[in-house]
């Protein structure tokens, strides 16, 4: 009741009270204006009549219905979390669907109500020895199931030895299980050695799971061998993982060695990363040689990237050699570009020839420099961010302080190339050609280098050391760049 009664209403209430012949307790809450769904948690009902009263959907938590007559009642769907039942005579009670959880039921009458059925088809199931009729049986109890008795029919489905049946009953239970029986089901989830079934039980799980089982979750996926079916468990989990589990997920998907099912996999990763893990991204999709489903995958991350990144996408999808591929792959990247170039930057300079020129200091930021000759340029404090350098020729290039974050250098020749203290943070350099150049100083993290000449194991550590990182084939042993830190 929200607003206090006056004398003369609750006079009514009395008087309507005294001339209720059934003296129920749902009847008397009409009269009173009272809610069962609201006004009785807490209530002392003890030792009150309340047999054959519909109290259906009442929320009775922390009652004290002890020594109360409830037999016949229909309790279907109401609440009784810890309630004091003790002594009270529930024969014949529908106890569909409420919830007993914490409830006192010391010494309580329980004959003919709906949970000893329960209990006895739970108790008769696990007895069946046919492991499919015993599944079905526990599947069809699944949804009937309240809380108190889930523990036992999920200790149920772990006794099942088929694999298929387990699972099947794991999947009917997940629904209805409470947090704190979801780790056991992870557990019996894990146990299941076929690896398709495995990954159904997981992918029922996932949705239910809470945060800190979630990396368990993700370890239970990884181990699956078949790598479609890793896919699937990955992305049944993307949804879900926190940001401190993405980069683990990220590099789950990077370990799928078919191309299709990679990118399937990073397309569901692609929504949920955070800044600092698409550079990787972005390097895997670009690793993809399959051209339509390298063209897919950037679109997928297209409008994720932010703009240190975009100069590499674009080199991605204008390596692409079908029209119809890159064209989709473009158009996709190029909502993401500012509509305004300044001074070189964004520019088309393509094959342009730049030996020994002099461009100190100067705004090359996305320009597109592919296949041009830079043979001994002065390129010093030059701002090179998300430049397009494919194939471009570096020879004895002065790169002294260099901008290059983003930079795309594939298949450049920087042979001699003077990178002195210069920023390659995120660019890439995977091909280019590396005999003699200096990279002391430079600025490698999450630079990513792969098939490069001139770069033997030694350096190669170093530059991982110093965060960059190894794509692709191992490099040759030949090395004579310089990379003092």
């Amino acid at each position: 009741m929200t607003q206090p009664l006056s004398p003369e209403e609750l006079g009514d209430i009395f008087q309507a009270i005294d001339n209720e012949p059934t003296g129920k307790l749902s009847e008397l809450a009409k009269i009173a204006g009272l809610s069962l769904a609201e006004d009785y948690i807490g209530a002392d009902l003890s030792g009150e009549d309340l047999s054959r009263d519909n109290l259906a959907g009442a929320n009775l938590s922390n009652a004290n219905l002890s020594n109360s007559n409830l037999s016949e009642a229909n309790l279907c769907g109401a609440n009784l979390n810890s309630a004091s039942l003790e002594n009270a005579d529930l024969s014949g009670a529908d106890l569909s669907d409420a919830d007993l959880s914490d409830a006192d039921l010391r010494s309580a009458i329980l004959s003919n109500t709906n949970l000893i059925n329960l209990l006895e088809v739970l108790a008769a199931a696990r007895e069946i020895q046919s492991q499919e009729y015993r599944a079905d049986v526990l599947i069809a109890l699944a949804e009937k199931l309240p809380p108190e008795l889930l523990s036992e029919a999920l200790a149920a489905a772990r006794e099942i030895q088929s694999q298929e049946y387990r699972a099947d009953v794991l999947i009917a239970l997940a629904e209805k299980l409470p947090p704190e029986l979801l780790g056991e089901a992870l557990a019996a989830a894990r146990e299941i050695q076929d690896e398709s079934i495995r990954a159904d039980a997981l992918r029922a799980l996932a949705e239910k799971l809470p945060p800190e089982l979630l990396g368990e979750a993700l370890a239970a996926a990884r181990e699956i061998q078949s790598e479609s079916i890793r896919a699937d468990a990955l992305r049944a989990l993307a949804e879900k993982l926190p940001p401190e589990l993405l980069g683990e997920a990220l590099a789950a998907a990077r370990e799928i060695q078919d191309e299709s099912i990679r990118a399937d996999a990073l397309r569901a990763l692609a929504e949920k990363l955070p800044p600092e893990l698409l550079g990787e991204a972005l390097a895997a999709a670009s690793e993809i040689q399959d051209e339509s489903i390298r063209a897919d995958a950037l679109r997928a991350l297209a409008e994720k990237l932010p703009p240190e990144l975009l100069g590499e996408a674009l080199a991605a999808a204008s390596e692409i050699q079908s029209e119809r591929f890159r064209a989709d792959a473009l158009s996709a990247l190029v909502k993401k570009l500012p509509s305004h170039n300044v001074s070189l930057s964004n520019a088309n300079v393509s094959c342009a020839n730049f030996n020994h020129a002099t461009l100190i200091n100067a705004n090359l930021s996305q320009a597109d420099l592919r296949y041009g000759n830079f043979i001994g340029a002065n390129l010093n404090r030059a701002d090179l961010s998300r430049a397009f350098l494919n194939r471009a020729d570096l020879r004895d290039a002065s790169l002294i302080n260099s901008n290059l974050s983003g930079a795309n250098l594939t298949d450049a020749n920087l042979i001699r190339a003077n990178l002195i203290d210069s920023n390659l943070k995120n660019a890439n350099l995977i091909r280019a050609n590396l005999i003699d150049a200096d990279l002391s100083g430079a600025n490698v993290k999450k630079a990513r280098f792969g098939n490069n000449q001139g770069i033997s194991e030694p350096i190669k550590l170093d530059l991982i050391r110093r965060g960059a990182i190894f794509v692709g084939e191992p490099p040759t042993q030949d090395s004579r760049v310089l990379v003092t830190a």
